[in-house]
C-alpha cells in the first residue's frame, strides 16, 4: 500500500507539472488569438478588447520602467563625467599656473637684463620691491648669524629669535614672489607681450600654454553639453513620477504592471478555452502556425495527463480493494469472534435453562410434600 501511495504522489507531482505547462501553453495560445478575427462571437471580441487594452497598459509600465533606468544610468555617466572632467580641469589649472611661473622668471630675468622694454616694468614693478626687500632681510639674516657666532651667551637668544623671525619673513616673501611671477606670467600668456619674450624655453612653454588652452576649451564645451545631459535626464525623471528613490519608483511600475499582467493572463486563458470549446471555431485556429504548434502541445499534455489521471484512478481502485479487503477480513475476524461467543452464550443459556426445569420439578415434587403433611 505504502508503494501505491507513494506511486500516486509521484503520478499527481506530474500532474501539476502539466497543468502549470498547460496554463503557459493556453496563454500563448490566447496571445496568437488576440488577433484572431471571430465576428460570430461578441464574447471573443470582447475578450480581445480587453487584452489589447491591458497589453496597452503592460507595456506603458515597461516604457515608464525603462526610460527611468536609462536615465538614472545616463544621469549617472553624465555626473560622472563631470567630476572627471572637473578633475582634468583641476589638473590643467595646476600646470598653467607652473607654466605661469616660469614665463613670469624667464620675462623677470630678460627684463632685468634690457632684453624687454619699459612697458613689462608695470608687470615687475612688485617684484622689484620684493626683491629688493628681500635682499634687504638676506643681509640681515647674513649680519644675524655673524653676530651670533661672536656674541655672549645672554645676547644669543635674543638674536635666535630674531634670525627665526627673519627667515619666515624670507619664506613668506618666497611664497608672495612666486604668487606675482605666476600673476605677471598669466597676463604675458594673455597678451601681445608674449611676442617679445625671447627665450627658447619662452616659446615651448607658450606653445604647451596654447595645447593646455585648447584641451580647457574642449573640455568646457564637453561639460556643459554632460550638464545639459544630467539636466534633461533628471527632468525625464521628475516627469515619470520620481520623487524620491528611484528604486522606490520603479517598484511601484513593477507592482502595477504585475498587476496588469496577472489580468491579462487570466484573458489570455479564457480566450484560449473559450475558442477551442467552440468546435466550429477550432478549425480556423488550427489554421494558424503558430496555434497549430501550441495546440499539438496542448493535446499531447492532456493525453499525459488523462493517462496519469487513469493510472492514479487504477490505484487508487486497488487501495481501495486492499483497505475494503482488510476491512472484510477484521469483519470476518469479528463475526467468528461473536459466533463464539453466541455459542458459549447459547451454552449458558441451555444450563440456565436445565437448572431452572430442574428447579420448577423440584418445586413440584416439594409442594406435594408440603401438601400431604398439612392433611
Amino acid at each position: 500500500m505504502e508503494e501505491k501511495s507513494a506511486q500516486i504522489a509521484e503520478y499527481r507531482k506530474e500532474i501539476s507539472g502539466i497543468l502549470s505547462e498547460l496554463e503557459v501553453q493556453f496563454e500563448q495560445l490566447g496571445k496568437v488569438l488576440t488577433s484572431f478575427s471571430s465576428p460570430k462571437f461578441i464574447e471573443a471580441k470582447e475578450m480581445q478588447t480587453r487584452i489589447k487594452a491591458l497589453e496597452e497598459d503592460v507595456d506603458t509600465q515597461d516604457m515608464k520602467i525603462s526610460e527611468i533606468q536609462q536615465a538614472q544610468e545616463k544621469s549617472h555617466n553624465a555626473r560622472e563625467e563631470i567630476a572627471s572632467i572637473e578633475q582634468r580641469l583641476s589638473a590643467i589649472d595646476i600646470e598653467k599656473n607652473s607654466l605661469y611661473s616660469r614665463i613670469g622668471v624667464i620675462a623677470y630675468e630678460e627684463y632685468s637684463a634690457g632684453s624687454l622694454g619699459e612697458e613689462f616694468s608695470l608687470l615687475f614693478t612688485s617684484v622689484t620691491h620684493q626683491n629688493a626687500e628681500l635682499t634687504r632681510l638676506q643681509k640681515a639674516l647674513k649680519e644675524n648669524e655673524l653676530r651670533f657666532v661672536a656674541a655672549p651667551f645672554f645676547e644669543k637668544m635674543s638674536l635666535r629669535l630674531k634670525r627665526n623671525k627673519l627667515k619666515a619673513e624670507i619664506q613668506k616673501l618666497d611664497s608672495a614672489r612666486e604668487d606675482l611671477f605666476r600673476k605677471a606670467g598669466k597676463q604675458i600668456c594673455s597678451s601681445d607681450y608674449i611676442k617679445q619674450v625671447k627665450s627658447r624655453n619662452a616659446v615651448i612653454i607658450y606653445e604647451d600654454y596654447k595645447r593646455l588652452g585648447i584641451e580647457s576649451t574642449r573640455l568646457y564645451e564637453q561639460m556643459e553639453a554632460r550638464k545639459d545631459e544630467r539636466q534633461r535626464n533628471e527632468e525625464l525623471l521628475m516627469r515619470a513620477g520620481v520623487t524620491g528613490s528611484i528604486e522606490t519608483r520603479i517598484e511601484e511600475l513593477r507592482k502595477n504592471r504585475e498587476l496588469y499582467y496577472k489580468n491579462l493572463q487570466v484573458l489570455y486563458i479564457d480566450l484560449a478555452h473559450f475558442m477551442l470549446d467552440h468546435p466550429e471555431e477550432l478549425a480556423k485556429v488550427e489554421e494558424l502556425p503558430q496555434a497549430e504548434t501550441n495546440l499539438k502541445h496542448i493535446h499531447k499534455l492532456e493525453r499525459k495527463q488523462k493517462e496519469l489521471e487513469q493510472k492514479i484512478t487504477q490505484l487508487e481502485a486497488r487501495l481501495r480493494i486492499a483497505e475494503l479487503e482488510s476491512v472484510i477480513k477484521n469483519d470476518q475476524d469479528r463475526v467468528e469472534h461473536l459466533n463464539g461467543q453466541i455459542a458459549l452464550l447459547s451454552k449458558q443459556i441451555q444450563e440456565i435453562k436445565d437448572k431452572v426445569t430442574q428447579n420448577r420439578k423440584q418445586i413440584v415434587n416439594l409442594k406435594r410434600i408440603a401438601g400431604s403433611e398439612t392433611d
